[in-house]
C-alpha cells in the first residue's frame, strides 16, 4: 500500500469517528446523535461557537437480542417535530426513546 492510499485510509477512519451519526437542526438548537456518546443537543445562535446545552445517554439495554452488538447503549437516529419531540433510535437493542427538551434556548 503506497503512502498515499495509507494516508487516504486514516482520514477516512477520522471521519467516521468524528462525524455524528445523525443531526436535526430546529431553530437554534442542533440535535446529534454520536453513538456511544448519546444524544446531544447544542445552541447554535452563535455559529461561531456552538454550546452545548443538553443531552441523554440511554442506560445499559436490559435484554440483549443480538448478542453480537453487546451491552452498549448506542442512539442512532434523530428526529425532531414541530411540536418539540425528540425521537431517537437506539441501535438494535434499544429501541425508541420519545424526549421533550426543556432546557435553556427552547425555540
Amino acid at each position: 500500500m503506497s503512502a498515499a492510499q495509507c494516508d487516504q485510509r486514516i482520514r477516512r477512519a477520522l471521519v467516521r469517528h468524528l462525524q455524528p451519526l445523525d443531526a436535526f437542526a430546529l431553530g437554534n438548537l442542533s440535535y446529534l446523535t454520536w453513538f456511544n456518546a448519546g444524544l446531544r443537543v447544542y445552541d447554535v445562535t452563535n455559529t461561531r461557537l456552538p454550546r452545548e446545552i443538553g443531552y441523554f445517554m440511554a442506560g445499559p439495554p436490559e435484554k440483549l437480542y443480538l448478542k453480537e452488538y453487546g451491552p452498549y447503549v448506542r442512539m442512532e437516529d434523530v428526529l425532531v417535530d414541530t411540536r418539540g419531540y425528540i425521537y431517537v433510535t437506539g441501535g438494535a437493542q434499544q429501541g425508541l426513546y420519545i424526549l421533550r427538551y426543556t432546557g435553556p434556548n427552547k425555540n
